[in-house]
């Protein structure tokens, strides 16, 4: 028994998963939630007709879907990460201090967050301002912004 003979599968598996994860986007499927379901499922059907049709042995098996379980994961991580991000600093910030609605609203405030990220692209010399116009100043950032857009359309069917 070879290591390629129980890593293949989940490989093939968790590429299904995420290859139909994207796709579905596009059969109009937006429901996130939804769209995981569709691709886990997907690809547990073809570890599952793999495992069926292979000479492996029972443990062999187990072992291929705790591999596709754990890349599943990292998977559906990979795409909730944004999502989650500001929601677990928000659950922090409640655990940490005793905060009110107000406060909170306040610190999460859509132009005080606006103002620091355009605060921080100055500091970091990304943008300037001369005469009251925002210049950009470094173009390098732009060929990642164009990377990161490319695989947002792919992947969410939408661009920034």
């Amino acid at each position: 028994m070879q290591f390629i003979d129980i890593i293949f599968a989940p490989i093939v598996g968790i590429l299904i998963n995420f290859l139909l994860f994207v796709f579905t986007n596009y059969f109009k499927i937006y429901t996130i939630n939804i769209r995981i379901i569709i691709s886990f499922l997907a690809g547990m059907i073809l570890l599952f007709t793999i495992s069926i049709y292979s000479n492996l042995e029972l443990d062999y098996i187990l072992s291929q879907y705790i591999i596709y379980f754990s890349l599943s994961f990292v998977n559906w991580n990979i795409f909730m990460l944004s999502a989650t991000a500001q929601r677990i600093r928000i659950i922090f910030e409640i655990d940490s201090k005793k905060i009110s609605y107000d406060a909170l609203i306040k610190q999460y405030n859509t132009k005080i967050i606006y103002q620091k990220r355009f605060e921080r692209l100055i500091n970091l010399k990304i943008v300037k301002i001369n005469n009251d116009i925002i210049i950009l100043n470094n173009k390098r950032v732009l060929i990642i912004i164009y990377i990161l857009n490319f695989f947002r359309f792919i992947i969410f069917g939408k661009k920034y």
